[in-house]
């Protein structure tokens, strides 16, 4: 299985974006865990690996000295990471109880203790809770096209004009999105 932060993201929007297939360009290209492969390119055993950015919080914190010799060459838009979702048909005032809940939670709008909310979310390593939108999908939308597109580009059953209309209309849908996420980082 490939990892969305280690795999999907990089081949999407570094090489999918630059039409570079990663296999053609590096000798060797292997999959493995974030933190092997943070270690990997710490210890010299390759050049380059992706990574996420809680894992190299992680290995800054009880490996400074590893990650030291490290360096973030890209970062990639911001993918979702562990959502707190509602089914669309709950009533209104149950989705204001638990937006409220989570919107105040560790902040001086809390119904609750703050102080030990802000303790619980310090030691979590997290901030607040901040709002969001099907925006934040925005990402993994482009990520799904480009895997689509390239299926339809690699299907030999396909005539040619049946391609075209086809990656026309999921091209043309992947630069709405991209667009968006261009827009939302400005």
């Amino acid at each position: 299985m490939n990892s969305t932060s280690g795999y999907l993201v990089p081949t999407t929007f570094v090489f999918a974006a630059k039409g570079i297939d990663p296999k053609q360009c590096f000798k060797n290209v292997t999959n493995a865990n974030h933190e092997t492969n943070a270690m990997a390119v710490a210890n010299g055993q390759v050049n380059a690996a992706a990574n996420n950015t809680e894992n190299l919080a992680l290995i800054e914190k009880n490996n400074p000295a590893a990650f030291a010799k490290l360096r973030i060459l890209w970062k990639s838009p911001l993918i979702p990471s562990d959502p707190i979702v509602w089914r669309k048909n709950l009533p209104e005032a149950t989705k204001e109880k638990i937006r409220n809940f989570f919107l105040t939670y560790g902040t001086d709008k809390s119904k609750g203790n703050a102080a030990k909310e802000r303790e619980i979310l310090t030691a979590l390593q997290w901030a607040p809770f901040k709002a969001s939108t099907n925006d934040q999908l925005l990402p993994i939308r482009v990520m799904e096209l480009t895997r689509t597109i390239a299926k339809i580009e690699a299907d030999s059953k396909l005539s040619a004009e049946e391609k075209k209309t086809q990656l026309d209309k999921l091209r043309t849908e992947k630069a709405d999105y991209e667009a968006r996420i261009k827009s939302s980082q400005s």
